[in-house]
């Protein structure tokens, strides 16, 4: 119910961007109590029992549930809660998948689309264009499901079968990927046109089923992807014993 109006949808991300660890919870409540009103926080903390009680796989969901409704809110107060969450994000000095994956949402749904932006569409028309940013993004989702490198080339190999560009890739070093990569390349293929987007998606989805199951990381990764590339995410359930 919180998720579909604007002022209560503040109050549930808030609540979900909570930490568990005492430390950063602490100074994300400090965050909220000094930023937001006290009818706000009031709402966060009567929500908070229900959102710790959530399984795992339908937090990042829920969150992008309330999208439609934040979007209602006016443009200085959707500044000020873009803000607030990115300082409750920032509290522990480091980003986690979950917050990653917000971040990718509010930059899709709440950020405002730019001239440069529009002409930014039109750059990439084929594959080719961003090819380069493909293979980053597979590379990554492929050394983040699988701990052992041949897996995690076969994954990729897997993945990249489905792009059908007729040319041969290796994954980057595992060094080398990450959520910052990632992100990198998430940025370049978001522009790119629908049908290259759709075979980019295809090819990650190939990668992190090529073992068969489906870690909790590995679906909050792809439902980002999804997202960014402006396709409706589909419902993911980890397996039970996937840590």
């Amino acid at each position: 119910t919180a998720a579909r109006t604007p002022t209560d949808s503040c109050a549930l991300v808030y609540g979900l961007l909570l930490s568990t660890a005492e430390t950063p919870r602490a100074a994300q409540l400090e965050a909220l109590q000094a930023r937001e009103a006290p009818a706000v926080n009031a709402l966060r903390a009567a929500l908070q029992p229900a959102i710790n009680a959530l399984p795992p796989h339908v937090r990042l969901p829920l969150a992008g549930l309330t999208m439609p409704a934040l979007r209602q809110l006016a443009p200085a107060a959707l500044r000020e809660f873009r803000d607030t969450a990115q300082a409750l994000i920032e509290a522990d000095s480091e980003i986690d998948l979950f917050e990653y994956a917000l971040q990718r949402m509010f930059k899709r749904h709440l950020a405002p689309v730019t001239r440069q932006d529009r002409q930014t569409l039109r750059l990439a028309a084929s594959l080719t264009d961003v090819l380069p940013a493909a293979v980053d993004l597979l590379s990554t989702l492929a050394y983040f499901g699988h701990d052992d490198p041949a897996a995690a080339e076969s994954a990729f190999a897997r993945g990249f079968a489905k792009l059908q560009c007729g040319l041969h890739r290796t994954p980057r070093p595992a060094a080398e990927c990450g959520l910052d990569l990632a992100d990198r390349s998430l940025s370049q293929l978001e522009h790119a046109a629908p049908l290259v987007k759709q075979r980019v998606l295809e090819a990650c989805t190939a990668i992190v089923s090529a073992d068969g199951s489906l870690a909790l990381e590995e679906a909050e990764l792809l439902r980002a992807v999804a997202d960014s590339l402006g396709f409706p995410v589909p419902p993911l359930i980890p397996d039970a014993t996937t840590p």
